[in-house]
């Protein structure tokens, strides 16, 4: 590759947007390479062939270890960055909500005690179903079971008894 080519792929990089896995991955490699590529660089300026400066360079970066080992890097940085932002919107969050409760107590208690009826209601509700449909009957053969029942006739069928 020549070096205006070089050039054209490291500043090419700078312009895309990555977020999966892969693509940081590939992300980590293409910063190792156009580091090997500097490297490679120099030493040619420093007077070694081509082929020589490409040898010394990756023999000097260590590429498999140093990419494993960058990548992991990154990660902990990525997850630590990403765990202080949620911490900090978390107590600005928590700080908004305490001044709103401040102003308006009233609308807060409303909001409780709405919230505290329906949670009731539902585990109510909830606790109800589950005794007397999820539940299995506390009998040991429930499938055996029959249900007995007698009719009583109405006033209107023939032979029915009025009582007066």
């Amino acid at each position: 590759m020549s070096d205006l080519g070089r050039r054209a792929a490291r500043g090419a990089r700078w312009f895309r947007l990555r977020t999966d896995r892969a693509s940081i991955e590939d992300e980590v490699r293409d910063e190792v390479e156009s580091h090997i590529d500097l490297a490679v660089d120099y030493l040619i300026a420093r007077g070694r062939s081509p082929t020589e400066a490409e040898r010394e360079a990756r023999q000097r970066f260590g590429t498999a270890d140093a990419v494993h080992r960058l990548l992991i890097h990154a990660d902990q940085q990525e997850r630590r960055m990403q765990m202080g932002r949620v911490i900090r919107e978390f107590l600005q969050d928590f700080r908004l909500s305490l001044r709103l409760i401040r102003r308006s107590p009233g609308f807060f208690a409303s909001a409780l005690f709405i919230l505290a009826v329906g949670v009731g209601a539902n585990a109510a509700v909830f606790s109800i179903l589950q005794a007397a449909l999820l539940q299995p009957l506390p009998y040991a053969h429930p499938e055996q079971l029959h249900m007995l029942w007698r009719r009583v006739p109405s006033s209107t069928e023939p032979g029915a008894r009025r009582l007066v």
